[in-house]
């Protein structure tokens, strides 16, 4: 008899223990899920801010480029003008001396 109460009380603590057990991993699986998630957006708004500044960075750098080739293409212009203006003197010049 006393064998048999040891038993059952054997097998109630088993099963309250493992019952605390349970409790006590899907409270640590729901931190740890909190964990993940919280990381999980965080690391996605790190990276929207990134691709942002990506974007900004290359508008900048295009609008450079664009600068750039602007001014080159005015300062080409300000050379021929000045080169046919050039031209245009000498041809002035031959003309005066052939009349």
């Amino acid at each position: 008899m006393i064998n048999i109460q040891y038993l059952l009380i054997a097998i109630v603590t088993g099963v309250i223990i493992g019952l605390i057990i349970s409790l006590l991993y899907k409270n640590a699986l729901k931190a740890q899920r909190s964990s993940i998630e919280l990381d999980k957006n965080k690391l996605l708004e790190d990276a929207r801010k990134e691709i942002e500044t990506i974007r900004k960075e290359a508008a900048i750098e295009a609008k450079d480029i664009v600068y750039q080739a602007k001014t080159e293409a005015e300062k080409e212009l300000r050379e021929k003008r000045s080169e046919l203006s050039h031209l245009e003197k000498k041809t002035s010049s031959k003309r005066r001396i052939l009349r």
